[in-house]
């Protein structure tokens, strides 16, 4: 999710996407790969340049997380074992 974050706030790079979210060149690779199979991003290559870019499938998908985590956090502990 940290890489349709950053991709979200502007970083359309493959190097700023990397370094942003955090992660390896084999990692954000990997994911990239992912992500634009599944339709969450763009990738278009100009001369020899690849750049990225969210999808709007791609901001729903992240505006979801978003909101489940926010949630989750609001929720509090929750006790599996009464």
């Amino acid at each position: 999710m940290d890489i349709l974050r950053v991709a979200a706030e502007g970083s359309v790079k493959p190097t700023h996407l990397m370094y942003r979210s955090n992660t390896s060149w084999i990692v954000l690779r990997k994911n990239l790969e992912s992500l634009l199979a599944s339709g969450f991003m763009l990738q278009s290559s100009e001369s020899s340049r690849s750049e990225y870019a969210i999808t709007q499938k791609g901001r729903e998908v992240l505006h979801d997380y978003i909101r489940l985590v926010e949630d989750l956090t609001m929720a509090g502990p929750v006790e599996v074992f009464p």
